[in-house]
């Protein structure tokens, strides 16, 4: 009977083996991937470090202290998941820590890479700039390209190596330099030359009017493409006031074409008192086209010959030097609105633009209702005033939202919704030094908003000779007063 159940201390034994080796084995497995989550977070840890380090957009007194508390947890973490018995419970919580550590790290490397990237684009952006020519003719005159011996009008400020090379690729003629687009065209009239080079913009600016007598005798020959290189404003110090001009063109798509500028704002920033005044010069602005003599322009105009051009005559306007300039279009405006969730907008009128209807007080405004929002000026006695100063209200409303805390979970898609739609002449070092500033304060800023006035009337421009237009003639008083609330914010 005894020797019956002898076997059995052999079988409970080996039942004991198995599940030692098995509680071992166990061990192994969980050393192993406790070991891995290490080398994860080691290696997450030293990405997102090397981001904050390379950004340069990170506050020194943030980055310091924030380098070496994360460096102590992480290298606590890296200890708990390495030592033996990670069965225990303290390593468990260590596992989710670190597990915790690792997605924070992603995050943060993701961040700083985007930001990095956003800012790289800009200046390539900045860098794929191009105007757009046109060759023109007198239709009577049937003139041909490839004829050696006829001249081609140039407009003096356009000419440059470039320009030239690209019109020698097209034609053969020789160059003949011109004031202004009307003077060109009518040297075709008196035989003077044969062909004008104009750009794009312009040519579709005379098409405006339908019955344009200059617009009805011309002929596109061929058109070409030129690019342009805007020098990159020195760098300021970001503590420092500063000047920005706002210019919107009136085109949706590439924001790299040249094109009237319907938005004319300045924004005044004062870094030291948080200021920020926006200043709205009247598209119709009846004004001296920066390096023209004679017959004034509207504003508008001046964006058919360039943003710079546009910068200078305000900086003649207003007596001052503008630090840097941003371009946008329709597109840029509906994309960012959007992205940051749609903004809130006060309206001092009740009116109804491009089939929405904003009521006076405050209204919800997505993209395309923001865009409505902002172009609308027939709605209004006052026209182009009251549209410049719904443009500045959007801007301002924009600010707002954007320095809510709540958007920052939206920061990614922000700086991916600016991406491709708005140009500017800041360094890179001048724009990390502009958001490490912010960053550094974090203090709320004061908006406030002007706009010059005048007198509607109908004159001659330069850019499209005798044939009156409407313009607003500037009252001298508003201009002054203008000029004022800019250098109290700049000193």
């Amino acid at each position: 009977m005894n020797e019956s159940h002898s076997p059995r201390p052999v079988q409970g034994t080996n039942r004991v083996k198995r599940i030692v080796v098995s509680m071992q084995q166990d061990q192994t497995l969980a050393r192993r991937i406790f070991l891995g989550i290490a080398i994860m977070l080691g290696l997450t840890y030293a990405m997102a470090a090397f981001t904050a380090f390379t950004s340069n957009i990170i506050p020194g007194k943030y980055l310091g202290i924030g380098f070496i508390v994360s460096l102590l947890v992480t290298l606590g973490l890296v200890y708990c998941l390495t030592r033996r018995g990670p069965g225990r419970r303290f390593s468990r919580i260590a596992v989710v820590l670190a597990l915790v550590g690792i997605v924070m790290n992603l995050l943060f490397f993701s961040a700083g890479m985007a930001t990095k990237n956003f800012i790289q684009s800009l200046r390539q952006n900045e860098n794929q700039s191009y105007t757009d020519y046109a060759i023109v003719a007198l239709k009577a005159n049937k003139v041909s390209l490839n004829d050696a011996s006829q001249t081609v009008g140039v407009l003096a400020g356009d000419d440059s190596a470039d320009m030239r090379s690209a019109l020698g690729e097209k034609t053969p003629a020789d160059v003949s330099l011109f004031n202004t687009p009307t003077d060109s065209i009518l040297a075709m009239r008196d035989g003077r030359s044969r062909m004008s080079v104009l750009t794009v913009a312009y040519m579709d600016e005379l098409r405006e009017g339908a019955n344009n007598p200059l617009y009805l005798e011309l002929e596109v020959l061929t058109t070409f493409r030129v690019k342009t290189h805007e020098a990159v404003t020195a760098k300021l110090n970001a503590n420092e006031p500063f000047t920005v001009y706002i210019s919107g063109i009136d085109t949706y798509g590439s924001i790299n074409t040249t094109s009237r500028s319907d938005v004319n704002i300045l924004a005044v920033v004062n870094p030291k008192t948080r200021n920020i005044v926006f200043v709205n010069t009247p598209r119709d602005y009846y004004v001296q086209l920066h390096g023209t003599a004679g017959v004034r322009d509207k504003l508008t105009h001046a964006g058919l010959y360039g943003i710079d051009r546009s910068e200078k005559t305000l900086e003649d306007l207003y007596g001052i030097d503008i630090n840097y300039n941003v371009k946008i279009n329709f597109t840029s405006l509906e994309k960012i609105v959007n992205t940051v969730g749609g903004i809130e907008v006060e309206s001092e009128y009740n009116f109804s633009s491009g089939g929405y209807n904003f009521v006076q007080g405050m209204n919800q405004l997505d993209g395309k209702q923001a865009l409505a929002f902002s172009r609308e000026r027939y709605s209004f006695d006052a026209g182009d005033r009251t549209r410049g100063q719904n443009q500045m209200r959007v801007l301002t409303a924009l600010i707002n939202k954007i320095s809510q805390p709540s958007v920052i979970v939206k920061y990614q898609d922000i700086l991916g919704s600016l991406n491709g739609v708005f140009q500017t002449n800041m360094s890179t070092q001048d724009i990390t030094g502009l958001i490490r500033g912010q960053l550094d304060s974090m203090a709320k800023w004061t908006i406030s908003s002007i706009s010059v006035d005048g007198t509607g009337a109908s004159e001659p421009t330069y850019s499209m000779g005798a044939q009156k237009l409407y313009v607003m003639i500037p009252d001298p008083v508003s201009v002054k007063s203008a000029q004022n609330k800019i250098q109290s914010i700049l000193k």
